[in-house]
């Protein structure tokens, strides 16, 4: 007989899912998840929908406490997993005195990143969390290390990684010059940045952008096009299946990522394998997977970005043969979800 092994988080995300199929190759899973889902198809899915985002709305979870707690009474699981701490975390810590099953967190980036710096009692939610874990799973050295600034605890680092399938070979046309943004439209993405830039070098080149996704400041960066004049220029397409997730990259010359904060993100290894040229902030976890052979790394400034923007639209095939060739080796020696996984399972072996 499986384990029975409750998920807790987003049933919307498409890291979340890739999780859970992996998961249910050996345990029992059932999930448990505060944001409605119309996308993915899971079995034993219960939903509690509140207005749970990266941007905010986290309290109002704890309405739906007594109703998980019930849900948990009757599924036993030996295992609750929370993806992001500072909500769907703090819901498990909370049952974890209650009842007796063992709970691992796995940290996203801002909940360990952002957060926790807002004030005294958000670190005090996430090292409560924390301290009711087996064990923290974290996506990049550099959020391990943060994690353990705020607690000492036992932290599992893998990334998430890709599936090889992802990996393309020679799929690029080299005349289409588009930009793409795949980030949250929210303050910490710098989306108005990206914008700024492109006006200015759409000036001398013919390119366009394509924002995908969407957030709480998807109607200020309309405004902000439309000022700008650059309704011709950019696009905003909101969110996208993975079938056309994956088109799109395939499709476009150079992938943009300029947050202020961040773990080490798939979106960023999904457009290394979709042989995208990577412009990417200077963050510690990026600098895991990025450097000057395969990317160009830029101050979150408008100068800067137009400079690396136009270095990167002068490159010719040749050179653009030879990064698609350094990080299709860099990820299948490092980043394969298939191999990432089973550091996972080494750990969970322990606590069941």
């Amino acid at each position: 007989m499986k384990v029975k092994y409750v998920m807790l988080g987003d049933a919307n995300s498409p890291h979340f899912f890739k999780w859970y199929k992996e998961l249910i190759k050996k345990y029992d899973v059932y999930v448990i998840s505060f944001n409605e889902n119309s996308t993915y198809q899971y079995r034993n899915c219960y939903i509690f929908s509140s207005d749970v985002t990266e941007n905010g709305g986290n309290y109002n979870i704890l309405r739906h406490l007594v109703s998980v707690y019930r849900l948990l009474k009757v599924i036993r699981p030996s295992i609750v997993n929370a993806h992001y701490l500072t909500s769907y975390g703090f819901v498990a810590s909370l049952l974890r005195i209650v009842l007796p099953f063992r709970l691992v967190s796995s940290a996203w980036g801002s909940d360990i990143l952002v957060t926790p710096k807002r004030n005294f009692i958000w670190l005090l939610v996430t090292k409560f969390v924390l301290s009711k874990s087996e064990f923290v799973t974290s996506d990049s050295l550099n959020m391990s290390s943060e994690i353990q600034k705020i607690y000492d605890c036992k932290v599992v680092t893998f990334p998430m990684g890709i599936d090889e399938k992802c990996i393309s070979y020679n799929s690029k046309k080299y005349s289409t010059y588009t930009f793409l943004s795949l980030r949250n439209l929210i303050s910490n993405s710098n989306i108005d940045v990206i914008i700024k830039a492109i006006a200015v070098v759409s000036e001398q080149h013919n390119i366009q952008l394509i924002v995908a996704n969407d957030g709480c400041d998807r109607l200020k960066l309309e405004a902000l096009v439309t000022e700008l004049g650059l309704c011709g220029v950019i696009q905003f397409v909101g969110y996208l299946n993975p079938d056309q997730l994956f088109d799109l990259m395939r499709s476009c010359h150079t992938y943009v990522t300029i947050p202020t904060s961040d773990a080490l993100s798939v979106s960023l290894m999904e457009a290394l394998a979709s042989e995208m040229l990577v412009i990417a902030s200077d963050l510690p976890a990026n600098r895991e997977l990025l450097n000057l052979s395969n990317s160009f790394i830029t101050k979150i400034e408008i100068d800067s970005l137009v400079r690396v923007m136009e270095n990167g639209l002068n490159l010719s095939a040749t050179e653009l043969d030879g990064i698609y060739k350094f990080n299709r080796k860099l990820l299948k020696e490092s980043c394969l979800w298939s191999d990432n996984i089973k550091i996972l399972y080494d750990a969970l072996k322990l606590i069941e």
